[in-house]
């Protein structure tokens, strides 16, 4: 249950675009991965995350599974009037800061 609650967590912190925060789920050598976007490193991790939050977004979990040390995440992220349907895959180290996320629009 400690992998939905830091998955949980995470969405919180993004979804309030804090940087500061989200700096501290982050492994060192995050990886990110989307239909866009392949980087890695915290620093260019958090520099993609700094430009959605300069949008007008919103975000909204609707089911949050777990297998090991991923997470399975059906969300809705709206910007504007376009609604992205997606499935994120939230992997954690040993010591549950955030390794990879890998998204996948639906």
């Amino acid at each position: 249950m400690m992998y939905i609650k830091k998955t949980q967590d995470y969405f919180d912190t993004f979804s309030d675009r804090d940087i500061r925060g989200l700096s501290q789920m982050y492994s060192h050598d995050i990886h990110l991965v989307d239909w866009d976007i392949n980087t890695q490193g915290r620093e260019e991790v958090l520099n993609v995350n700094a430009g959605l939050f300069d949008l007008d977004f919103t975000l909204d979990v609707h089911t949050i599974t777990h297998s090991g040390n991923k997470t399975f995440n059906e969300i809705t992220i709206t910007i504007g009037d376009e609604k992205l349907e997606i499935m994120d895959v939230i992997t954690f180290n040993e010591n549950y800061q955030i390794t990879n996320i890998t998204a996948y629009k639906r």
